[in-house]
């Protein structure tokens, strides 16, 4: 295809004719701009020469004779340009690497005849040839156009290895009569004796066997000044470099910069006779067509050239450094920084003020700097992962259309990729174009097979240097080369040094690395290597060098014919590409991106016959690697939408794209990859549930098969298929879909619909078109549709297509090798390869797809392509072949490009004006002064008589004229002043300054006219340093001692400043002066971690998180959007300069608890331990350096804590050694036997983990392990259990209503999600602009107390997602001009109203009160080395919460009733500490309590306390008791406790349970039942801590057994208040209470429903406790009653204790209250014991039988013991189950937990044998669910749950559990 562009006015010839550096077609900028117009004339070749002659062409005959002149070529075949003799000879039906047997080509000959007008009789005439393969020989005229290459064997080739362009000179051997026939021939040849054959660039596998002119031919006309070509052969020159010299970072953006300096090279050619006067203009163009910038034009003599003369090395003829100010920057395709943004660079050069030639050079602003690992794009590290790809396309051969390259390189970046490797030589620059506007990172090889150059022959390594030189020559201008790959495989060090050598000569600004693979480091800095996951091996070996995955293959796949193997077949890929991002390898590209027939290997499908004698056989099945991410045909695999959502950042663009197809049937798994916070699945629009993608690192080393859930980006759903429609949801963090990708179940096939695709559109809006020139290709798609439309995705219909038009079918290709042939195959000298290959009319569609190629011809018009296929309706496409555009341009009137100057000159001399211009010739001048025409002043230059003071404020313009029309200048001012000599005022100072820095010299100086400056460095110009100031570059120990001088002219005379030295000490090694600080957030807040240095700037930083660098973290601050448990850790940072480096102390982030910690210190057991300091209670004592480990290899195990009460909770956290669990449950119970299934992880990670569920009542949590991750058992650092606010039901704290709200339901409350600002940072977002939009939204502003009620601890990012901060309607009491303005962080401040950059959360609904604080916090004094404890108590409706701060920062876990400090230091006095207690209505804060810190004196360590003693008092409670140490003078002491279950331990942190005790006794109730326990005790002052005490032990006793027999059952009470009856004492509900009337003689019994034997009585008194009671049984409701326990000195809290005694009824009985102001009020009353009627569980692990039962879903789950299994019956009423309990049994009780699938009606049966009869022992029709336990009275072996109605009618029963207890004989 050929671009169309619409380009200002073109001179001379052709409509593609924009003078370039590059590709005149070539539009990476958002605006097809060109330079200035001028003599270049572009032609393409495509089509031969446009309106005179096609390209004539033959294959497989060879005379030298075909280059004369005058030979006929009549009969040869007309081709367009690009051309391959292979179109229709590879991708053949054939295995893989198997058809370079099939390649011709080995002699061909092209020759067209062209007339050239005598008007370029004096022009210069070259021709590029971009791709010539292998050897080429250029004759015109039949004279042979030899190259320049040094190997011998080459000398009569015009060129060899076609990858890299060349360009020869015609103008010697034309005739420009405007008749004769010029005749270019061209030769070229796989093989011949005129040229010696390559050792490397010729493999089949590699796509470098195509012969021809397989890649474009341009011709360029120019004027004899000109700028060359950038192609170094065959003219040993060049044109342009232009790259960034460097860059000042922004401040505030990472898409800009302050500056950047652009350095600018230009050569010029001369090949008049004499000397011209060249004047190069430099202009650097943005994306919008805008000049940014104009150089200061530079006119210097060039002398006449020859050939020989050519400016041939390095050095460049211009070197200009242009500053463009506040430059957008070039970044990669998917970076976070900026995107690929480009400029242009116009080279102007004019000739006596007319411009002769112009081109433009790509320019991509960016600067790439490595460490170790990374690439770092304008200061910010980036990872870099893409494709591969041969030179190739089906039916097309190597002549791959420019636009299917841009088409190629569009689909790679929507699939995330930003890093390119050719395979394995150079891309067109047209590739490179599209690269750059892409933002494609290209790592370029100069050319290679395989290991081509270990022992490569002299001639070889001759040929690749000239190749590598030429390659850079081409390309170094290109922001997308990322770095010159030296070779593919192993090279020596000899060569490989070499290329590194011409990469520094050639690339000589920021030389860009050598890529080497060998992998050897002497050869290059970037080492890859061959097959997926081997860059980690790389990486560990060389840890210096970044190393990637050069070539990412192993398994292949055919995509459309094994959706059953997709996962089998990506997995292994996105494994290892997470194990290489792990191992911080800086990128892997996939072998190939596009399937090909290269490498060979066994598909995926046919893994079942890896190892047989089969898979030789299923090798060579099929016709490409298969590796790739997407087909032959460029139609995706899974694989690519799996590294999509991996590349492919959510802020940039959500992805999430479903697998397989939805023509499926029963049970199935829906798989999706996404990268969004989570994904919704929908069948037929029902929700089937939201995950959570797994996160990048999701280690799925486990399971690489079909099955595996654990690949990164992977969600998973077992569902049951349905017809319809199956759409998965990309949810935002706040529940919108913002993506979405459906499958749709397809009917029968119906039709087929061809679909032409579409003309590409490049980014800059300019778009291709295919033109008659016999080489565009057009592209058709075939799909075999249902009747609906929708492609039938198992379809495999035979398609046969016809054309009709001017275009030539050329077909495609498969991805199987078939068996079969058709008449196309056995006809015309055809094979079976041929079958369904290119030409082959017919091809079976493929996962009902199919696309075919079709050639231009010369002809332009409308082109019909058909496709039929038996019993399918047939389908038609039409397209247009446009015109080959003209290459006439018009002629244009004048166009001044640069105006004459205003200037000012010293009277009695003279002042030039110049003027440049562009225009058809011939051009005249005329000058004109004050608006008169001076006479003889018709030059591009006016230079006035000698001037006087008359002339001051003259006016001069200039008008040029043609025959076209005319343009007048703008006016340039003269100013003639009184002449003045130089003087230097001020000469440049000598400064110091240190490696690495710049030095600034400056001067001032008086003079007039204008003066000039020339910068001097030791006596020699500096070029470009002509300014007042010069800064030096960064400054090198070699520059000690250097002189700096400036030179001051103008036209009176001219000034040598005397020198300035400059003094450059050796750089100063940073040091630090601020160390970043430790600190603990909240989960999902804020956090920064800074540092700052002293020593030698500029410095660069470098974050480490546990020692490993942190990807883009390079400031001296680095920040943490929203921390997460994984971001707990050291944080270090290494600071640099050019002296050295200095590595921070590690700063440790932890995340602060979510609320209160529940289990902390609470009683804990496990299934077994290790012992020796591995106990169950080391997980929960608040110690992350203490543990619990089970004995190992034991599945399950697990670890369970008792809670003390029955409380509500729905978070646990998990800190895992490194023994952890890959499947585990959390499980809670409400006595420790019944488990119920709260959540459930099987894709365990280690490390910390947070599980939430909906929350659930429980006393006892456990962690409960089914997998362990090692070989030893399960070790946990911690267990904590927490309440946290979430979303959900009514249940929950938040309820999401929508993406923009959600309902607190505890306040009622309907808030937005987000908070509303401006976005100008700064902007004031003002309380009354606030309360106007929140009005605006049908609410309101928040009270001060209703915001602080949503903030702090009651916050929850599932309801709040982003940080908010907001308004309130709460007035300042001090200050009626400022309101309160509160944080999420529940942080509340004064601000002004009327003048603040706030912002707001709108709320509406009516107003709860907030709490009230009955007792406010005091002030505490206490001595140095105290703690001191703070206190508040406080009223209000619900569940009150609190948060304590000290100097308005939050507490970490300070989320109690009180506060008590660490020990306090003389920092500390002085320090304000407050407490937010919040409710449902708000939050209200304390008055501030002052500490105030003594001492401080203190020198003297206290003694060792007195005498230790320990006594047991309970099972979970044991007293200390010590003699108290004698403290020193000025001292206050405290005690330490500490604690172990091993005598003879060492005191310290670790076991530490207690601290700034400021008593002699302490209480233990953090003890297990039935363990020993040792204990010391140390004395601590301000000067230090004491020697330990005598070691002391206790033993507890063991628990009274029991069963927890009173909750849930009925209770009585005296009396009860309003809302607290006596239920609520045994709910099992801490937060729930009863309270009697204010009165003694109070009391509250339970009806345990049998007689019982009572062992235990725990009662949680809320503050209105007894000092006396009685605790009593009795047989009757009505007595009488037996004391078994009582006191006269209770003292409330949490009473447990042992007792003896029987009965169906226990009563509390109060006779005292503690309060006379209120009654007895009991948060639980739990009685324990035996019930007479319960027996022992006699059903578990017995045989169990049902009517009927789920997949999946057995009886035997129903007794298994597991509350996490199930038993689901069919779905009728009618349904049954018993358990066989072996033998007749007395059964005393039954206990059914029921799933929400339960029975409302069901009988208790039991029977002597299976077959009945069946004796009821229990009915009921009100069963409501949940735990159904019962006594009953019945005998029999066999006892059946009789179901008699469901409760859901849409599902049948379900029991987690069914268990029977009794006795047996």
């Amino acid at each position: 295809m050929r671009l169309l562009l619409a380009v200002g006015l073109l001179p001379l010839f052709s409509a593609c004719s924009g003078p370039e550096n590059g590709p005149e077609e070539t539009a990476v900028s958002a605006q097809a701009v060109a330079p200035p117009t001028s003599e270049r004339v572009t032609i393409d070749l495509s089509a031969g020469m446009p309106g005179q002659n096609h390209w004539r062409y033959l294959k497989g005959q060879d005379s030298t004779a075909f280059a004369a002149q005058s030979f006929d070529d009549s009969a040869w075949s007309q081709v367009g340009i690009p051309h391959g003799a292979n179109y229709l000879t590879t991708f053949l039906n054939t295995v893989s690497g198997g058809g370079d047997g099939y390649l011709d080509g080995g002699s061909q000959w092209y020759r067209l005849r062209f007339t050239l007008g005598t008007q370029y009789a004096a022009s210069k005439v070259l021709v590029e040839f971009e791709g010539a393969h292998t050897g080429v020989q250029v004759y015109i005229n039949g004279t042979l156009l030899p190259g320049i290459s040094a190997v011998a064997g080459n000398a009569q080739a015009s060129h060899v290895v076609g990858f890299l362009p060349f360009i020869v000179d015609l103008t010697p051997y034309l005739q420009a009569d405007g008749a004769t026939q010029n005749v270019l021939a061209v030769r070229v040849s796989r093989g011949a004796a005129w040229f010696k054959q390559p050792g490397f660039s010729g493999a089949f596998r590699f796509g470098q066997a195509e012969a021809g002119l397989f890649r474009p031919a341009k011709m360029f006309i120019t004027n004899k000044v000109h700028i060359p070509r950038n192609v170094y052969s065959n003219l040993r020159t060049w044109g342009t470099y232009v790259t960034t010299a460097s860059i000042v970072p922004s401040t505030t953006t990472t898409a800009k910069a302050e500056s950047a300096v652009v350095a600018v090279q230009t050569n010029v050619l001369n090949e008049t006779a004499s000397t011209q006067q060249v004047t190069l203009t430099t202009q650097i163009v943005d994306a919008n067509g805008n000049v940014v910038v104009v150089a200061p034009p530079v006119t210097q003599s060039v002398p006449a050239m020859t050939p020989s003369t050519f400016p041939s090395s390095a050095t460049p003829m211009f070197d200009q450094r242009i500053t463009v100010p506040n430059p957008t920057l070039w970044y990669p395709n998917n970076s976070i920084y900026g995107k690929p943004y480009l400029y242009k660079v116009f080279h102007v050069v004019s000739v006596n003020g007319v411009v002769v030639d112009s081109t433009q050079t790509t320019l991509g602003i960016r600067i790439i700097t490595w460490d170790k690992s990374l690439p770092y794009f304008n200061g910010h590290a980036m990872f870099l992962w893409g494709g591969s790809g041969r030179y190739d396309y089906p039916a097309l051969g190597s002549s791959v259309p420019e636009e299917q390259q841009w088409r190629d390189l569009e689909l790679f970046v929507a699939g995330g990729g930003n890093l390119w490797r050719p395979g394995h030589s150079s891309s067109s620059e047209e590739f490179v174009d599209a690269a750059d506007a892409y933002g494609v990172m290209i790592v370029q090889p100069s050319g290679d097979g395989e290991n081509g150059f270990n022992t490569p022959a002299p001639d070889d390594v001759t040929l690749k240097k000239e190749l590598h030189r030429d390659m850079i020559i081409r390309d170094r201008s290109h922001p997308s080369i990322l770095a010159w790959e030296s070779n593919n495989g192993v090279t020596n060090q000899a060569v490989g040094t070499a290329l590194i050598a011409i990469n520094q000569v050639w690339d000589p600004i920021s030389t860009r690395p050598a890529a080497d693979r060998t992998p050897d480091p002497v050869n290059g800095l970037l080492l890859g290597c061959t097959l997926q996951g081997c860059e980690v091996g790389v990486k560990n070996q060389f840890p210096n060098n970044p190393a990637w995955g050069a070539e990412y293959w192993g398994n292949g796949t055919a995509r459309g014919l094994a959706y059953d193997h997709e996962l089998t077949f990506l997995a292994p890929f996105l494994n290892d590409w997470r194990k290489s991002k792990q191992a911080n390898a800086f990128g892997m590209v996939q072998w190939y991106f596009a399937d090909t027939p290269g490498e060979t290997g066994l598909f995926a499908e046919y893994q079942q016959y890896r190892g047989t004698p089969q898979q030789a056989t299923y090798e060579n099945s099929v016709r490409s690697i298969g590796s790739s991410s997407v087909d032959m045909n460029r139609f995706p695999k899974l694989l690519y939408y799996a590294y999509q959502a991996a590349w492919t950042p959510f802020s940039l663009k959500p992805v999430v794209r479903l697998g397989h197809h939805w023509n499926r049937s029963g049970q199935v798994t829906v798989n999706a990859f996404s990268n969004c916070p989570s994904v919704r699945l929908r069948i037929n629009g029902g929700d089937q549930g939201t995950k959570t993608p797994n996160p990048w690192n999701s280690d799925s080393n486990s399971n690489l098969t079909q099955s595996t859930r654990l690949l990164p980006f992977q969600a998973s759903w077992d569902v049951t298929f349905a017809a319809g429609t199956l759409l998965a949801e990309c949810l935002d963090q706040f529940g919108s879909v913002v993506a979405t990708d459906s499958k749709v179940t397809a009917g029968a096939a119906a039709k087929v619909v061809l679909k032409v695709v579409p003309a590409l559109v490049r980014p800059d809006g300019t778009a291709f078109a295919v033109t008659a020139n016999g080489s565009d290709a057009a592209f058709v798609v075939a799909e075999v549709q249902d009747a609906n439309g929708n492609v039938v995705p198992t379809a495999a219909n035979l398609l046969t297509f016809s054309v009709s038009g001017p275009a030539t079918y050329l077909g495609g290709t498969q991805q199987y090798v078939a068996n079969g042939s058709n008449a196309y195959s056995t006809s015309g000298g055809r094979s079976a390869v041929n079958y369904h290959a290119p030409g082959d009319p017919e091809l079976q569609a493929e996962g009902g797809l199919s696309k075919i190629a079709l050639l231009s011809q010369f002809t332009s018009g409308t082109v019909t392509v058909t496709a039929t296929s038996p019993g399918l309706a047939s389908g038609s496409a039409t397209y247009t072949i446009q015109p080959v555009p003209s290459f006439q341009p018009p002629a244009t009137a004048p166009t001044i490009i640069l105006q004459p100057a205003s200037t000012a000159v010293t009277s009695g001399q003279s002042a030039t004006f110049t003027v440049t211009a562009t225009g058809t010739a011939p051009m005249t001048f005329q000058w004109f002064r004050n608006g008169t025409a001076i006479s003889g002043a018709t030059a591009a230059n006016y230079v006035t008589p000698a001037t006087t003071s008359a002339d001051n404020n003259a006016q001069f313009t200039v008008r040029l004229t043609n025959s076209l029309g005319s343009a007048t200048s703008s006016a340039a001012s003269l100013t003639v002043v009184a002449p003045a000599a130089v003087a230097i005022t001020t000469p440049p100072a000598s400064r110091t300054a240190y490696v690495g820095q710049t030095a600034t010299f400056s001067v001032t100086a008086t003079g007039s006219p204008t003066l000039t400056y020339q910068w001097r460095k030791n006596g020699t110009a500096i070029a470009g340093a002509t300014a007042a100031t010069y800064t030096t570059p960064v400054l090198t120990a070699a520059d000690n001692g250097a002189s700096y001088s400036v030179v001051v002219t103008n036209p009176v005379n001219s000034m040598t400043s005397a020198a300035a030295i400059l003094t450059v000490n050796p750089a100063v090694a940073p040091t630090l002066t601020q160390q970043p600080t430790s600190v603990s957030v909240r989960a999902n807040d804020p956090v920064s971690f800074s540092v700052m240095a002293s020593g030698t700037s500029p410095f660069t930083y470098q974050w480490q998180f546990n020692g490993a660098n942190i990807t883009g973290a390079n400031g001296s601050t680095y920040t943490i959007a929203q921390a997460q448990n994984g971001d707990a850790g050291k944080y270090t940072v290494v600071v640099s300069n050019a002296a050295g480096s200095v590595t921070s102390a590690a700063a440790t982030l932890t995340i602060a608890p979510p609320g209160t910690n529940l289990a902390l210190r609470q009683p804990t057991t496990g299934s077994s331990t290790q012992g020796g300091g591995l106990e169950a209670t080391y997980a929960t004592d608040g110690d992350l350096t203490t543990r619990w480990a089970s004995a190992g290899a034991i599945d399950p195990s697990w670890l369970q804590v008792d809670l003390g009460t029955v409380k509500a909770l729905n978070t646990v956290v998990l800190y895992w050694e490194a023994a952890y669990a890959t499947q585990y449950q959390i499980q809670y119970s409400n006595d420790g036997q019944a488990w119920y299934l709260a959540a459930s992880n099987t894709n365990g990670q280690g490390g910390v983990e947070t599980v939430s569920f909906p929350t659930v009542q429980g006393r006892y949590v456990r962690m409960y392990g089914q997998a362990r991750a090692t070989t030893y058992g399960y070790s946990l650092y911690e267990l904590q259990v927490y309440n946290v606010p979430q979303c959900g039901g009514a249940g929950e704290r938040f309820t999401v209503l929508s993406s923009a709200l959600v309902k607190d339901n505890q306040s009622g409350l309907t808030w937005q999600r987000a908070q509303t600002t401006y976005a100008d940072q700064g902007a004031q977002y003002t309380q009354a602009i606030a309360q106007a939009y929140c009005a605006s939204q049908s609410m309101r502003l928040p009270t001060q107390a209703e915001a602080l009620g949503i903030g702090g601890v009651n916050s929850a990012a599932c309801a709040f997602p982003l940080p908010w901060s907001t308004w309130s309607s709460t007035a300042d009491p001090s200050d009626a001009t400022r309101a309160a303005f509160v944080s999420y962080t529940g942080l509340s401040t004064w601000q002004v109203a009327n003048n603040y950059p706030g912002g707001v959360v709108c709320t509406s609904g009516s107003t709860v009160a907030a709490p009230t604080i009955t007792t406010q916090p005091t002030s505490k004094t206490v001595a140095v080395g105290q703690t001191a404890t703070f206190s508040v108590a406080a009223s209000g409706s619900g569940t009150l919460t609190y948060q304590w701060r000290k100097n308005g920062a939050t507490i970490a876990g300070a989320t109690a009733t009180s506060y008590t400090t660490p020990t306090t230091t003389v920092a500390d006095s002085g320090a304000q500490f407050t407490v937010v207690v919040t409710n449902a209505g708000g939050g209200v804060i304390s008055n501030a309590a002052t500490l105030t810190v003594t001492g401080g004196s203190c020198t003297t360590v206290p003694s060792v306390p007195g005498t230790l003693s320990a006594t047991a008092n309970s099972a979970t409670q044991l007293s200390l008791a010590w003699g108290a140490s004698t403290a020193g003078s000025g001292c206050a002491v405290t005690y330490d406790v500490f604690r172990a279950t091993t005598s003879g331990f060492t005191p310290g942190t670790t076991n530490r349970i207690a601290t700034g005790l400021t008593g002699t006794t302490y209480q233990d109730g953090t003890v297990a039942a039935s363990t020993t326990y040792y204990y010391v005790v140390k004395a601590v002052d301000a000067a230090g801590s004491s020697a330990g005490s005598n070691q002391a032990s206790a033993t507890t006793p063991g628990n009274p057994t029991g069963t927890l027999l009173s909750q849930g059952k009925s209770a009585t009470a005296s009396s009860a208040e309003a809302g607290l009856g006596a239920a609520n004492a045994v709910d099992g509900n801490a937060d729930t209470r009863w309270g009697s009337a204010f009165t003694n003689n109070e009391w509250l019994y339970v009806d345990l429903g049998a007689s019982a034997t009572i062992t235990r009585v725990v009662l949680n008194w809320e503050p209105a406790y007894a000092t006396g009671y009685q605790i009593q049984t009795a047989s009757s409701a009505s007595g009488p009653w037996t004391n078994i326990y009582s006191t006269t000195t209770g003292d409330g809290g949490i009473d447990d204790f042992s007792v003896s005694g029987t009965g169906r009824y226990v009563r509390m009985n109060g006779s005292q209250r503690a309060l006379p102001g209120y009654g007895y009020s009991l948060w639980e009353f739990q009685v324990y014991g035996t019930s007479m009627s319960t027996g022992t569980l006699l059903s578990q692990g017995k045989s169990a039988t049902a009517s009927s039962a789920q997949a999946g879903l057995g009886v035997a789950n129903a007794v298994d013991g597991n509350a996490g299994t199930r038993w689901g019956s069919a779905f009728t009423n009618n349904e049954w189950l018993y358990v066989d309990l072996g033998a007749s049994a007395t059964i005393t009780r039954v206990v059914l937990n029921w799933e929400p699938a339960y029975a409302t009606g069901y009988q208790i049966q039991t029977a002597s044998s299976a077959s009945g009869p069946w004796t009821n022992i229990y009915s009921t029709t009100t069963g409501d669910g949940g735990i159904d336990d019962f006594s009953v009275s019945g005998t029999g072996r066999y006892v059946r749950m009789n179901g008699t109605q469901r409760a859901l009618p849409d599902y049948g029963y379900s029991l987690w559990e069914f268990q029977v207890y009794g006795s047996q004989p």
